[in-house]
């Protein structure tokens, strides 16, 4: 029987706080900003998820939901050569900008 590694790491974020109640905001407003920010949200990710990285075989197949900029994505997907890491997101803008932004 294979073993099953689920991580969540979820970051909520009520979008009336800042004045925004659908998602074309996240598309217009919020992308350049989360960017800039995101340095720490990567960090908080990488707390988590460092003591579970020595238990991937490398042919793992992950979900990043929320991917928001891609940088986690990109980061999972050296620790998976053999597997595939896949990010998606509400917001057209942020995967734009995560597909133009990343390079692996």
């Amino acid at each position: 029987m294979s073993k099953k590694i689920v991580l969540a790491l979820i970051c909520f974020f009520k979008l009336s706080l800042v004045g925004a109640e659908d998602d074309s905001y996240w598309d217009t407003h919020l992308v350049r900003p989360y960017v800039h920010n995101s340095e720490l949200q990567r960090r908080w990710a990488w707390a988590l998820l460092a003591s579970h990285m020595r238990e991937l075989k490398g042919n793992e197949h992950i979900l990043d939901v929320g991917c928001g900029d891609g940088k986690i994505t990109a980061d999972l997907s050296k620790f998976v050569p053999s597997g595939s890491v896949i990010g998606i997101d509400p917001s057209l803008a942020m995967l734009a900008w995560a597909k133009n932004s990343i390079v692996l």
